[in-house]
């Protein structure tokens, strides 16, 4: 259970209007934790499944609307990806032996009968108590909630799918029914872990759609195992539908929430309370994706990952609602077009797109195995399909798994011949606060500088961003230089959660070795900072941008931040003017972390070689700091990336400091050497 400090700090970001529903919120549940056998019998097959004839099974294939999900079909997709079958089928007998990959666990084991209320990691069970008011953030309660509902997604579930729809095989759809019904039997209504994050829920309507609409020629689809899966899937739309996040909380969540309700309103009409469920998630998604994106395509929650993840949502909702009839509105669409302008915008020419944020690896289905195109890929390749934007098609690099199902075989034409390279865009994003200084467009000569100079994140409690204003990352010859090192852990191991958020695991100043905001639990901060671009300027020989930050003017002597970048295009060199305003003297720390593949050298007194392939970089520091290397040092925690969730490991990181007093700056050049 969280301390009475945690929640003193976190009473500190609500309202009192959003104390008042707090309040009632845990009125409802304590109510509700009482009479869970009410609403048990409320929510049994005979009420829920009135408006279906029998026998079900005939229903569904002929009544349901599931072939919205998709414009694919098997014959397509064995003439484009001949080469994916036998990945797909080799993957799908691991599931079927029940050898899962969460996070950093690889084809991990799971057993003979999976305990879906297991952290397989921690090897720690979560009870079967009422979920909603579980404490899902204690480990000695729940493990790593995270592997626990990651696995509950049932993402995997459609690839073992996808296996049946292309092979026949009866073998893996016959795996699908039995693991959906072991989940049904083990996850008794409202009981345990499963029950209590609705976003979790929504991702697992939305993979059990999918697994329904490849899935539902098998003759392992009885009647006991449809009248379990419906029943399951109108209790967890009415969970979701009763309890939408709200207020500091309303992030993301509350976008694939809301999808996983509308797909499921739009796929089973039969449902006597479909209408009301289409509305009310219509209405959500259409508010939430204007609210939580700003107008020049930046997210709200400053996170790249996050940021693809809910326009992911967005697209399966639009495209799905679409071939229902169901229109979203042209606001949406310029929403979701200026959100993928801006993730093209920041990638290099190999595709790389900075880590910034936090990141779970989160998918809104799990429709392409490979990682050949990550979500960002698919979402630009859609994306640059729907809007006809060669552009976004070319930063894609080719036609996706996933956009074949989403789109059907006739939008690959589209793709074929697509040799429109991107051109090179320096932009500002000024609402959102994101600057990309740009360089060439090749290997040879590319640089991809990206500025944070934006907020500290989304609403009171800004959850999943990072304290790294005046950051930046830099890619050079489509290889990573200067990289965010990403996110590695929520729930537990507190000290890498703030570590990783903390102002040091940026390329940024900090101040005495405080961060930059006041962290005051896993997803929430206290004391704000605000940021501010005082100038930018942008042609075809420099690129110029200047910004402050107010995260250090309530230390006793108040200091203010300034960091100007200069890019000389012609030269192929990068300035950063770091200065710092104050009246006493202060310890100054500057950060430059460097992807693990970078070979780090120093080559004469403030003069740094960093290598990654044949692009190398010069770096020279100012004579004033004392620089140093760290590698996966743990005291002080520095020298480390995490490139997914749960996993980390070491990459070299310079850190530059300097002890200043009053007014003073550093200046630090990075010259692009190539061989």
């Amino acid at each position: 259970m969280p301390s009475i400090n945690w929640y003193m700090k976190r009473l500190r970001t609500m309202s009192p209007t959003e104390l008042a529903y707090r309040t009632g919120f845990a009125i409802r549940h304590g109510i509700r934790k009482h009479r869970i056998n009410v609403l048990q019998a409320r929510s049994e097959a005979g009420s829920v499944l009135r408006g279906f004839r029998r026998p079900l099974r005939e229903s569904v294939v002929s009544e349901s609307r599931l072939s919205i999900l998709s414009h694919g079909s098997r014959e397509a997709f064995l003439s484009l990806f001949p080469e994916r079958l036998p990945q797909i089928v080799a993957r799908a007998e691991k599931l079927c032996g029940h050898r899962v990959s969460l996070f950093d666990l690889e084809d991990w084991d799971l057993g003979g009968l999976i305990n879906w209320h297991k952290d397989y990691k921690l090897s720690v069970v979560a009870p079967l108590e009422y979920g909603k008011t579980m404490d899902f953030r204690n480990p000695a309660l729940a493990g790593n909630v995270d592997y626990v509902w990651e696995l509950n997604r049932h993402q995997h579930l459609t690839t073992l799918a996808k296996a049946y729809y292309l092979t026949g095989e009866e073998r893996f759809a016959k795996e699908c029914v039995e693991q959906i019904s072991s989940w049904v039997d083990s996850n008794p209504y409202l009981r345990g872990i499963n029950w209590n994050s609705c976003l979790e829920v929504g991702i697992r309507l939305i993979s059990w759609l999918w697994v329904a609409y490849f899935i539902r020629g098998s003759r392992y689809q009885d009647e006991t195992f449809w009248a379990r899966y419906l029943t399951s899937v109108w209790q967890q739309a009415d969970f979701i539908q009763d309890n939408y996040a709200a207020h500091s909380s309303a992030n993301n969540h509350l976008i694939g929430e809301a999808t996983g309700v509308f797909l499921v309103s739009l796929c089973f009409p039969q449902f006597a309370e479909a209408e009301k469920w289409k509305q009310a998630s219509f209405q959500i998604i259409s508010e939430e994706v204007c609210r939580q994106t700003f107008s020049d395509g930046v997210n709200h929650e400053q996170t790249t990952a996050y940021q693809t993840f809910s326009m992911a949502l967005f697209l399966l909702a639009a495209l799905t609602g679409k071939r229902a009839g169901v229109e979203f509105s042209a606001e949406c669409w310029e929403r979701f077009k200026a959100a993928c302008e801006f993730l093209a915008a920041s990638m290099d020419c190999s595709g790389h797109v900075p880590n910034l944020g936090d990141s779970t690896d989160g998918r809104a289905v799990l429709l392409d195995e490979t990682e050949e195109f990550p979500p960002v890929k698919s979402l630009l390749a859609i994306g640059g399909d729907h809007f006809k934007s060669n552009p976004l098609m070319a930063r894609a690099g080719g036609f996706p798994e996933t956009a074949f199902w989403l789109l059907g075989k006739e939008a690959e034409r589209r793709f074929r011949g697509l040799e429109e390279k991107p051109a090179e865009c320096s932009r500002a994003f000024r609402e959102g606060g994101y600057y990309i200084l740009r360089r060439g467009t090749t290997p040879e000569d590319e640089m991809v500088l990206v500025f944070d100079c934006g907020p500290l994140g989304y609403l009171s409690v800004a959850a999943h961003g990072h304290a790294d204003a005046l950051s930046f990352t830099l890619s050079a010859c489509g290889k990573r230089f200067f990289i965010d090192p990403g996110t590695y852990i929520y729930f537990v191991e507190q000290g890498w959660r703030n570590y990783f958020k903390g102002t040091a695991a940026h390329n940024t100043i900090r101040v005495d070795r405080q961060d930059q905001a006041r962290i005051g639990g896993n997803f929430f901060w206290i004391e704000h900072y605000e940021t501010k671009v005082e100038k930018w300027e942008s042609n075809s020989k420099w690129d110029y941008v200047q910004g402050t930050h107010t995260g250090y003017l309530q230390l006793p002597d108040p200091v203010l931040c300034r960091r100007a970048i200069h890019l000389d295009k012609m030269k192929g060199i990068v300035e950063i003017r770091d200065s710092v305003e104050a009246r006493r003297t202060h310890l100054v720390e500057q950060f430059f972390h460097l992807a693990p593949e970078c070979e780090v050298c120093n080559q004469a007194g403030p003069i740094w070689r960093v290598r990654n392939g044949r692009c190398v970089l010069q770096v020279e520091f100012d004579r004033t700091a004392k620089v140093e290397l760290f590698f996966g040092s743990t005291d002080p925690i520095l020298g480390w990336e995490s490139p997914g969730y749960g996993r980390k490991h070491p990459s070299p990181t310079l850190r530059a400091t300097a002890s200043m007093r009053g007014s003073r700056r550093l200046i630090t050049r990075i010259m692009l050497e190539t061989e």
